[in-house]
């Protein structure tokens, strides 16, 4: 049997320590902990900039909201029906015939609404009023045709719109507006008035007397008028007949040169000579609906 001495027994005790103390390194220290970064916060404004929204609105949102009256309270809708009727009237000097005569077309193709705001006695300038001139009829086929092809060109502009800027001289407006101011509201029709609302309309508006359900009104309506590809400013003078708030009617006329329009002047041998003014008439049939908040 070898024996072995002192110092080949430290050097062996130094070399099992050694690898006793590589695999308690190895497996016997803990696995390190990843340190991870804390996510960035991200910030969130709380106001955005009003400039940045409204860039990045189309135009054709923006027109659209611009052309829309503000409903508020006090606001009338006046629409017309499909009974108004829209005519011309031209006077003409036909070939044997001794008197002169009145070409006349009418057409109820006709659309229109009107915003009349109460509260600050005006009309909204939205308000509009078109007529399809392609469906003119008067009682020759043959003006009709000269007119869609050389007068109006209707077939090329077949739609003639006025719209709106001003009311003029309005006492059923100006009654609407005392309405308004006394009881801070516009009833929807006479029978919806409360006692207490009626006795202050009476004193304020109607000089102590009873509320009338009906009455007559004249006034001018002003505008532009649109016709082919030419835009004018038009006055209509307008007599109307209302029924408390729910219906009105009445007839509104005007009239211009052939010139103001730059239209043609009829010229057909069996038509001796036309005169230079063109008289436009709107007999017109409307309901009344107000607008609330």
């Amino acid at each position: 049997m070898k024996i072995i001495n002192n110092k080949n027994l430290t050097i062996l005790t130094l070399y099992l320590l050694s690898i006793c103390f590589c695999f308690g390194c190895i497996f016997g220290s803990k696995a390190k902990t990843p340190i991870i970064s804390p996510p960035t916060k991200t910030v969130i404004p709380t106001t955005i900039p009003i400039k940045n929204i409204q860039e990045n609105i189309p135009e054709t949102v923006k027109k659209s909201e611009d052309s829309i009256p503000k409903i508020n309270q006090g606001i009338l809708k006046i629409l017309l029906t499909n009974e108004s009727i829209a005519r011309y009237r031209i006077n003409e000097q036909l070939v044997r015939r001794n008197l002169p005569n009145d070409a006349i077309g009418e057409t109820k193709s006709i659309t229109g609404e009107l915003f009349i705001d109460t509260k600050n006695n005006s009309i909204h300038k939205t308000s509009t009023i078109e007529v399809d001139l392609t469906t003119l009829k008067s009682d020759s086929s043959r003006r009709d045709r000269y007119l869609k092809t050389r007068s109006l060109e209707s077939d090329k502009y077949p739609t003639a719109k006025f719209t709106t800027e001003d009311i003029q001289g309005s006492e059923w407006l100006k009654t609407l507006n005392c309405i308004y101011s006394s009881i801070n509201r516009l009833p929807s029709s006479l029978a919806e008035i409360q006692l207490k609302e009626r006795t202050i309309i009476e004193k304020n508006c109607f000089n102590n007397q009873p509320i009338p359900t009906t009455g007559k009104d004249e006034f001018k309506l002003n505008g532009n008028l649109t016709i082919r590809d030419v835009t004018k400013p038009i006055t209509w003078d307008v007599k109307a007949t209302w029924t408390g708030t729910t219906n009105v009617t009445g007839i509104a006329s005007t009239k211009f040169t052939f010139d103001y329009f730059n239209i043609t002047k009829p010229s057909v041998p069996i038509v001796l000579g036309v005169a230079d003014d063109i008289r436009l008439e709107l007999d017109f049939e409307a309901t009344i609906n107000v607008i609330a908040e």
